[in-house]
């Protein structure tokens, strides 16, 4: 029994040893883990005062730009509406010039048709005068060429009349040289 003493008053010693441990451990986890959440609650803390400075410089950078998109935004709608009017001002002076250049186009166009029906008819009637040309000049070669013609016969025949008046005259002045007492008859022969 007295073993069993001894062993339960080693046991209990050792139990409170151990309970003894076990609240140091849990005392030491708890301060330790306390400190840790407090070390994680000022790191969350200067984190977000960290962020909650990035974000107002971001705010204010924000504003800024937004600030001056919204001018350049103006000033583009400005721009436009300018634009817009100085195109509505030249496509309206456009279509005045193209209206009164499509009446001067019709004008034109109207004595241009009325030339070419012109042109068309004379073209018709120089057709038929140049036939009418044509057998004028077939018909004054074809005379020119006849007139040749009788003027080479009339050269040909007057050239051998010469030459038969030629060999006649020769023929009668032998023919009166040769017979001069004959000459009496030949006047009475021709009379």
């Amino acid at each position: 029994m007295e073993a069993l003493d001894t062993r339960i008053r080693t046991l209990r010693r050792a139990f409170e040893e151990l309970e003894e441990e076990f609240t140091d451990s849990i005392f030491k986890i708890n301060s330790k883990g306390v400190e840790d959440y407090e070390e994680a609650i000022k790191q969350s803390e200067i984190r977000q005062e960290h962020l909650k400075a990035l974000l107002t410089l971001t705010k204010e950078r924000a504003c800024d730009e937004i600030k001056t998109v919204r001018k350049e935004v103006k000033s583009t709608w400005s721009r436009k509406y300018k634009l817009e009017g100085v195109m509505e001002s030249q496509i309206a002076s456009y279509d005045e010039e193209m209206t009164a250049l499509q009446g001067k186009y019709d004008e034109l166009k109207k004595a241009f048709d009325s030339e070419k029906e012109q042109m068309d008819n004379y073209q018709t009637k120089m057709a038929a005068l140049w036939v009418d040309h044509e057998e004028m000049l077939t018909q004054k070669e074809a005379e020119r060429e006849r007139k040749r013609a009788a003027d080479t016969r009339d050269a040909a025949v007057t050239e051998a009349c010469k030459v038969i008046e030629t060999y006649a005259r020769a023929f009668l002045a032998r023919r009166a040289a040769a017979a001069p007492a004959t000459s009496r008859r030949r006047r009475r022969e021709e009379r």
